[in-house]
C-alpha cells in the first residue's frame, strides 16, 4: 500500500482523538465519582494540573516515537503494546512504590509514567511522595523522546511516506 501525502495528518488527527477521548473519560470519571459522593477535587489543585500536564506530554512525546516506529515496522504494534502493558503494571497504579523494598524501588524509578502516578497522587494526599518521586525525570525524559520523535520523523519523513 502506498502512503500518501495526507499521512502525516492523519497520524496528528489520531494522536488528538486520543487526547480528546481522554479528556471525556476525565470529566465522566469526575462525574461519576460526584454522583457517588466522592470528591474528586485534589488537595493541591496546582500540582494535580502539573502532574497531568507531565503525563500528557510523557503521553504525547511516546505516542510521537511509536507511531513513527510503526508506520515504519507495522509489526512493532504488538511489541509497544506488550511493552505498554508492563510499563503500566510497573508504574504503581495497582500498588504503592514507597512501601516495596528499596531495590525494587529503585529498578521502577526508571519508570517515568510511576513519576507521573506518584506526582499525581502526591497532589491528592498532603505529604505524601517523597521517597521515589521526581518530577524532573518525567519532564526531561518526556522532552527528550519528544525531541527524538521529532528528530526520527523529520529524519525519515521521506521513507515513511514513500512506504
Amino acid at each position: 500500500m502506498k502512503h500518501s501525502l495526507y499521512q502525516p495528518v492523519l497520524h496528528f488527527k489520531f494522536e488528538t482523538a486520543e487526547l480528546l477521548n481522554s479528556c471525556c473519560v476525565i470529566i465522566c470519571v469526575f462525574i461519576i465519582l460526584i454522583l457517588f459522593g466522592i470528591n474528586p477535587i485534589p488537595v493541591d489543585p496546582l500540582e494535580a494540573s502539573l502532574a497531568m500536564g507531565a503525563n500528557i506530554l510523557l503521553g504525547i512525546s511516546f505516542g510521537i516515537v511509536n507511531s513513527i516506529i510503526i508506520a515504519a515496522i507495522p509489526g512493532w504494534v504488538t511489541g509497544y503494546a506488550l511493552f505498554s502493558i508492563a510499563m503500566w503494571m510497573a508504574s504503581g497504579v495497582v500498588f504503592v512504590p514507597d512501601s516495596l523494598p528499596s531495590e525494587a524501588r529503585y529498578w521502577l524509578s526508571f519508570n517515568p509514567a510511576l513519576h507521573g502516578v506518584e506526582w499525581m497522587r502526591s497532589a491528592y494526599y498532603a505529604g505524601y511522595g517523597g521517597i521515589v518521586l521526581d518530577k524532573a525525570y518525567i519532564i526531561e525524559f518526556a522532552l527528550v523522546s519528544l525531541l527524538f520523535g521529532l528528530l526520527i520523523e523529520r529524519l525519515f519523513r521521506g521513507r515513511l511516506l514513500e512506504g
